[in-house]
């Protein structure tokens, strides 16, 4: 197991003690439990052994619990727009900084000048207005965000805008279609994809409009909208709000693959069904973790009433990583699993997540917690032991480097039992070794006690 951080300014705990599940035994038992500070990194691990006498086939999936579980699926908000904007052709959306962006289509519907994109605060309150370049037919349709700046397809004609916050166009160019119906941001790969209403074809275009994919799909899908969603359990991480024209008001979500290297490039599936009633025909896309860092928000608009909707699509898991994810293990074998924590881009609270182990029929689960904290310590860092073993750093270097001198009241006590570095160095008061070079910030160090206990180091 590494012990080396990738960044030092972190303590993590692992807790132990032995308990079986049926089949599975896990080495840390209860699990792994991280206190972070923001932005960091840290690799660690588990093991778990195949008690049982057969071989098994194992597949792992992931899954926030605890105060932060979510149904997916479920509505979160309605509001309407319309009664916001004044504007009954609603059509595209992003939110960005605590702002919505929704881009209108009045001109073609009522003979306005302009086509508009309105910018809102979260209250409803209005903050700014601008015009949508190349203002004709019914606006754009679709709107995304690359962290920079907003994209969207003319209303009419065949031309994608990239814009700034005020509007103001940077950068276009044109593709194939006429008019772009989806567009979205594809996070992962640094592309565009974009397409038509009703189409077999997408495209993934990059930045400066160069066409990068052609795709044809088995069937054309009535494409009302486009959203990337990077954590799909999938990996059909291209996301479609389409109008299936059921009179009684039932809007497919399907995802699509778009990954070259899978075998399953270019199938997509039902993600659900959203039941509207007369509410509206499904309208434009945004999937985001603005709103909520912890959750992914599914967002659109119903245009006939011009309702904004928003559902939850799932807890966000993107702080957590484990390989394998699937694999086999021989009877009386074992597998070691690492596992990647990360703080950044998160608040400063707890994230509980749950794996669960399937084999055969059979289901176990594993629990990785982390705790952030954004209180940064300088001078001092007091660490909690548990009875056991447990894995350990601290941001904050020892004036003393020593280990008899920094664990001196312990060993008095016979509280530490041993204490190993990953260089395979110990400290064994038992034995009176210790071979370890010293405490260093950048390093990890496995520490075993007797009875739990705080140490402070400064």
């Amino acid at each position: 197991m590494r012990l080396k951080l990738l960044i030092s300014t972190l303590a993590i705990l692992l807790l132990l003690p032995m308990a079986a599940f049926s089949q599975l035994s896990f080495d840390p038992e209860e699990g792994i439990e991280a206190v972070l500070e923001p932005d960091l990194n840290f690799e660690t691990g588990f093991v778990v052994t195949n008690n049982g006498e057969d071989a098994i086939d194992f597949s792992v999936s992931m899954s926030l619990v605890g105060d932060y579980y979510i149904e997916p699926g479920r509505v979160l908000d309605w509001s309407n727009a319309q009664d916001s904007t004044g504007d009954d052709r609603l059509r595209g959306i992003v939110f960005i900084d605590g702002l919505y962006y929704i881009a209108g289509g009045n001109s073609a519907h009522i003979g306005d000048d302009w086509n508009l994109i309105y910018v809102f605060d979260e209250d409803g309150d209005s903050v700014d207005v601008f015009v949508q370049p190349d203002s004709f037919g019914n606006g754009m349709k679709d709107l995304t965000w690359d962290g920079e700046y907003i994209w969207g397809g003319a209303g009419a004609g065949n031309t994608v805008y990239k814009m700034d916050l005020q509007g103001n166009v940077d950068n276009s160019w044109e593709g194939p279609e006429n008019p772009y119906q989806a567009i979205t941001w594809d996070s992962d790969n640094g592309l565009l994809w974009i397409s038509a209403a009703a189409n077999r074809y997408i495209y993934a275009y990059d930045r400066n409009g160069d066409q990068i994919v052609e795709m044809r799909l088995e069937e054309v899908i009535a494409t009302k909208g486009f959203g990337y969603f990077p954590e799909d359990s999938d990996g059909y991480n291209l996301y479609v709000f389409s109008d299936n024209g059921d009179v009684e008001g039932r809007r497919e979500v399907l995802k699509i693959n778009v990954n070259e290297e899978d075998e399953n490039y270019g199938d997509f599936t039902q993600v659900t069904e959203l039941e509207f009633g007369n509410q509206g025909q499904a309208n434009t896309l945004h999937i985001t973790r603005d709103i909520d860092p912890h959750h992914w928000i599914f967002l659109g608009l119903l245009d006939q009433t011009d309702y904004l909707v928003g559902w939850e699509l799932q807890g966000y898991l993107g702080w957590l990583m484990v390989e394998p994810m699937d694999g086999n293990i021989d009877a009386g074998g074992s597998q070691e699993f690492d596992v990647v924590i990360n703080s950044a881009d998160v608040p400063d609270d707890y994230f509980e997540a749950e794996l669960a182990f399937a084999y055969g029929e059979d289901v176990d689960y594993y629990p990785i917690t982390m705790k952030v904290s954004f209180e940064r310590i300088q001078t001092s860092r007091t660490l909690y032991y548990n009875a056991g073993w447990n894995l350990v750093s601290t941001n904050v270097q020892p004036d003393s480097t020593d280990m008899e001198y920094l664990f001196r009241d312990e060993v008095e006590s016979g509280n530490l039992l041993m204490v190993k570095d990953d260089e395979g160095h110990f400290f064994s008061p038992m034995f009176d070794h210790n071979d370890i070079p010293g405490w260093f910030a950048e390093d990890g160090f496995l520490v075993k006690m007797n009875e739990p206990t705080f140490i402070e180091y400064e």
